[in-house]
């Protein structure tokens, strides 16, 4: 078993946890990594066409964007955006390189809503949500 302090100054930790594994063991490793990516990928154009489908109904996008098919009703025009989005970004290659633009992808997306929704509350205090916080600091 390779020690604490080999995984902790290895570049790629599983692999060197995995060196003295059974082959069978490092085999289902790898097709877990793979798929583990290929899930995540996929959820990720999913989400995300859907995500500008419903900003093109409400015209924040442009209103194509919101063009859903009319048997599954599902948003073919997003997804082909978005598919050709990520196909930008095919000829860098490394993994490493595109999980780190997806983490910071998510990253900007998430400043953005909070943002959005922080400037919102200062722009229209008379607006009720959904829901109340409990414990909020009024003002923020």
């Amino acid at each position: 078993l390779a020690s604490p302090e080999d995984i902790a100054a290895s570049g790629a930790p599983l692999v060197t946890a995995a060196a003295d594994s059974p082959p069978w063991l490092r085999t289902a490793l790898g097709w877990v990594a793979l798929f583990s990516m290929a899930n995540t990928a996929l959820i990720t154009l999913v989400v995300t066409s859907r995500t500008m489908m419903a900003m093109g109904e409400e015209g924040q996008l442009p209103r194509v964007l919101g063009t859903k098919s009319a048997r599954r009703q599902s948003p073919w025009v997003a997804a082909l955006a978005m598919g050709a989005c990520a196909a930008v970004f095919l000829p860098l290659g490394e993994v490493a390189i595109l999980g780190s633009v997806s983490s910071l992808l998510v990253l900007l997306v998430f400043a953005a809503v909070a943002a959005a929704l922080v400037a919102l509350r200062r722009r229209r205090p008379d607006l009720r949500g959904p829901f109340r916080v409990p414990l909020a600091v009024k003002g923020v």
